[in-house]
């Protein structure tokens, strides 16, 4: 699951894991944040051809906020974006 929150006086994207794969498990956050730099909001999806993205509004700021799409990838437990 990946949920928005203000952390550092900025909008932060977050990642946190179900222990058992359902709704219904205990959830772990992730200690690193999938993205720190004002933007939120986001959604993860598959292109065409099976890559995996991140898209989110920044900066968070009123009439400023625009889509920014980011390659992201599984590393170990958790998500982080491909640069």
């Amino acid at each position: 699951m990946i949920w928005s929150s203000i952390a550092n006086e900025k909008y932060v994207e977050a990642v946190a894991y179900s222990d058992n794969g359902e709704i219904t498990g205990k959830w772990q956050h992730c200690e690193d944040l999938l993205f720190n730099e004002d933007g939120g909001h986001g959604m993860i999806f598959s292109s065409m051809e099976g890559e995996l993205y991140f898209v989110f509004h920044s900066p968070n700021t009123t009439y400023k906020e625009r889509p920014v799409f980011k390659r992201i990838c599984e590393k170990g437990e958790t998500l982080c974006i491909d640069e």
